[in-house]
């Protein structure tokens, strides 16, 4: 008969002190504190101040958590640090039996049917704003990237672009609530409540995405699509929801967040990871020309862009994001361990993807690993999530990375300056402090 052990059984990871816990270690440096986690054993606790997490390093036991017994786990503890941008009945914290309704309701259109389209509007946008990159000069194409991630996001849910300093503004306020988002997660609720400057700089973000879902949307649009459909009262659907106007525009503001700040990021460090190998970069631009012919790119060349999407997956890899939590809302076992119900777990997506166990030469960016086979490895591969509340824009999210990355090297040599100088912020993925490039054309 297979045992359990209790929670308190579980030991606290390497440098936890009283009262604090691991936070000193953690604060110090985060990605190295989540990266050794899993040398502390398969499941390890961690103290942040007031608060405890139950961190998993086996990607079997995630899954279960994620996955396999999702009914069993809740987001909601994530309300009050991402409430301006969202409502109490937002679907990002919904609970299971009322969350997996509506998210079929939803899957169709955003990670099916209105893709190709999304893809094509990418393309569009990243010839017009590329074009516009200076040639032979300095700059910054982290921030140029930011804004065409803006564009992608608000082409493919308001079925329109934005006004240049519009379009700015939502880059920026993106930006800045990507900066806050993983301190807020993991740190004591009270803080975030708290009349601090950088409280302020998120709230203010917060509203600015809110305002453009609320007032922009186009007819045909995404947006305008969820609104009539979930506000029909004639949907007699099992588990059909009727939305407040409040409710629809946070989760509007929420797809359009998660369209900018982690989408801009990823780009920024495919560009920055070939810059480390010019040999493969050479070969990634030689595919897409073999692929396109000399011609414009297109969504039927798309398939063709193997390697060009192995090295998006393996940006991924190395560049996912840092965090997330979950709350067990009933006593479960998960990894043989009895979670009493409140306790809160953390799933680190950087940390699994750099376990030497799961990916053999973890440090190493290659992008053949995933060549003839799908993004997957196991269970460990989590650049999307998993489960009812993975990513609801994963499809959306590669086609339109795919796209812009192929007319950009299509048309443009971009060659990140100094390189080594770059380092790795937290935010919510990680992103580059400063990303400039020299691009000329080709």
């Amino acid at each position: 008969m297979e045992t359990s052990r209790p929670l308190a059984a579980v030991p606290f990871a390497p440098g936890h002190v009283p009262v604090l816990g691991n936070l000193p270690a953690f604060g110090r440096r985060p990605l190295a504190f989540l990266a050794g986690l899993r040398l502390a054993g398969d499941v390890v606790r961690i103290g942040l101040g007031t608060r405890e997490f139950v961190y998993f390093s086996d990607p079997a036991a995630v899954h279960d958590v994620l996955v396999n017994q999702a009914e069993s786990f809740a987001n909601d503890a994530f309300l009050d640090r991402i409430g301006p941008l969202i409502q109490d009945e937002a679907l990002l914290v919904l609970p299971y039996e009322r969350h997996l309704p509506y998210r079929r309701r939803l899957n169709a259109q955003f990670r099916h049917a209105r893709v190709p389209e999304m893809a094509a509007r990418a393309a569009e946008n990243a010839r017009e704003l590329a074009g516009g990159w200076p040639e032979g000069r300095p700059f910054r194409l982290d921030l140029a990237l930011l804004r065409l991630s803006a564009a992608n996001s608000c082409s493919a849910l308001l079925g329109r672009r934005l006004p240049d300093a519009e379009e700015e503004a939502v880059a920026r306020s993106a930006m800045t609530i990507g900066a806050l988002l993983t301190a807020r997660a993991m740190l004591p609720a009270w803080l975030s409540r708290l009349p601090l400057p950088a409280n302020r700089r998120f709230v203010r973000a917060c509203e600015l995405l809110r305002s453009v879902a609320r007032g922009h949307a186009a007819e045909d649009s995404l947006l305008r699509w969820l609104d009539a459909t979930l506000h029909d009262p004639a949907d007699g659907s099992a588990g059909a929801e009727q939305l407040t106007d409040e409710r629809l525009t946070g989760d509007a503001a929420t797809v359009l967040f998660g369209g900018i700040e982690t989408v801009s990021s990823a780009m920024a460090w495919f560009f920055w990871e070939l810059s480390q190998a010019p040999e493969l970069a050479g070969q990634v631009w030689d595919e897409v020309a073999s692929v396109t012919g000399g011609h414009q790119v297109s969504g039927g060349h798309r398939s063709g862009f193997r390697l060009l999407e192995a090295a998006l997956w393996e940006t991924l890899r190395l560049h996912p994001g840092i965090v997330f939590t979950r709350r067990a809302e009933r006593e479960v076992t998960v990894g043989g361990v009895r979670l009493p119900a409140g306790t809160e777990l953390l799933v680190s997506p950087y940390a699994m993807h750099r376990d030497p166990a799961l990916f053999p030469r973890p440090d190493e960016f290659d992008p053949r690993r995933w060549l003839g086979r799908t993004a997957s490895a196991g269970h460990a591969f989590l650049p999307f999530g998993a489960g009812h509340r993975k990513c609801l824009g994963d499809n959306q999210a590669m086609a339109q990375m795919t796209m812009s990355l192929a007319v950009i090297g299509s048309s443009w040599r971009v060659e990140v300056r100094e390189p080594g100088q770059v380092s790795e912020v937290v935010a919510a993925t990680t992103r580059p402090d400063r990303l400039e490039a020299v691009a000329c054309r080709r």
